[in-house]
């Protein structure tokens, strides 16, 4: 897509909040970048962003200028995230990029959790078009990802206890869930609040070793396809952000050092962990690869399930199916192209 073309539908939507409707994250951007990589043509990525427009809302008035002695209390405040998005792009003005990764994205991470996740998703969807051409619009996309992550940062209890060398997936295989009884209903990130008063979920959190980063993103995300797959139901949505979320940092994983890459994936994991604990229907059992259906069975193309996803166009659906893509090329398993039939035929992807 010719460069101006795309900057001009990111300048569209960055007029706008990147929440609505009290804190539902704005997808236009990452499922435009989805959409691309999939093979979008131009116009069908400007019809999309005007059909985005329902979902709309101006930026929050400013309340303050942020200064270093003023970052801590202004984490997690989603009434600065006009104030994140004014430091975020005074600072990425003059010069290049990719210092702000490796300065931010530590500071950042323990917060991983905030709005679902999306803070994280669409800073890696910003730098992908930043990694193809470094442009103004594109570093205020940056920052507007960013000042997402930051107003809505949100950590969780910390790690603390032994580590296994074990797989992600058995770990929580013999991890209890949340009675029914302490659990909220709501938004993704307000349903792993009780999870602070959790005595156990520390000993979750620090549970898994992890050493080699980029193995360990390989078995994690693995792990995030077959949450979904034992969990089509009710919670989907939440492991669907589970695996978006694993892909994200795949990207963002290069842009700090190996020390900072490490804790960027120990966050990670909490925040897949709590929302396995906090709100999994059902436990991982092993079988997750073993039951698939005969219609998702005869699904099982990826080139035509990326076709499907694409030109059915939802959020979830298409930022979904790129991830899979990309996880599955980075080391393939079965759990992939089974999650992505499953989530289609639930989404409405797919004809009967």
């Amino acid at each position: 897509m010719e460069s101006k073309r795309f900057d001009t539908l990111l300048y569209k939507a960055s007029q706008f909040s990147p929440e609505y409707r009290g804190g539902f994250s704005l997808h236009a951007t990452m499922t435009m970048r989805a959409m691309l990589s999939l093979g979008a043509s131009p116009d069908r990525l400007e019809a999309f962003i005007s059909d985005q427009a329902p979902r709309f809302e101006p930026w929050p008035m400013p309340v303050a200028t942020l200064t270093e002695a003023g970052f801590g209390a202004a984490l997690g405040d989603p009434a600065r995230l006009t104030d994140w998005r004014d430091h975020f792009v005074e600072k990425l003005r003059p010069g290049g990029w990719r210092w702000i990764l490796g300065e931010w994205l530590p500071r950042l991470a323990p917060g991983i959790m905030g709005a679902a996740l999306h803070g994280a998703i669409r800073t890696a969807y910003a730098v992908m078009a930043l990694e193809e051409e470094d442009t103004l619009q594109r570093r205020i996309e940056l920052a507007i990802a960013l000042a997402s992550w930051g107003a809505r940062f949100q950590p969780l209890p910390k790690p603390s206890g032994p580590t296994q060398d074990v797989d992600p997936t058995a770990i929580l295989r013999g991890t209890p869930l949340l009675p029914i009884d302490r659990r909220v209903k709501g938004m993704i990130f307000g349903r792993v609040k009780p999870l602070d008063d959790e005595v156990s979920f520390p000993a979750v959190a620090a549970a898994w070793k992890i050493d080699e980063p980029t193995a360990a993103l390989a078995r994690l995300s693995k792990t995030a396809a077959r949450l979904y797959l034992a969990n089509p139901g009710r919670s989907a949505i939440s492991f669907i952000h589970c695996l978006t979320g694993t892909h994200a940092v795949r990207i963002l994983a290069p842009y700090v050092g190996p020390v900072e890459r490490v804790a960027l994936l120990r966050h990670l994991w909490t925040a897949v962990a709590a929302l396995y604990v906090a709100d999994a229907d059902a436990p991982l059992t092993g079988e997750e690869t073993k039951n698939a259906t005969s219609r998702e069975r005869g699904l099982m193309d990826m080139e035509g399930m990326l076709a499907a996803a694409l030109a059915q166009g939802d959020d979830h659906v298409v930022k979904y199916a790129f991830s899979i893509r990309e996880e599955n090329m980075a080391s393939p398993d079965p759990a992939y192209p089974l999650a992505l039939a499953r989530w289609l035929i639930a989404a409405g992807a797919v004809q009967e």
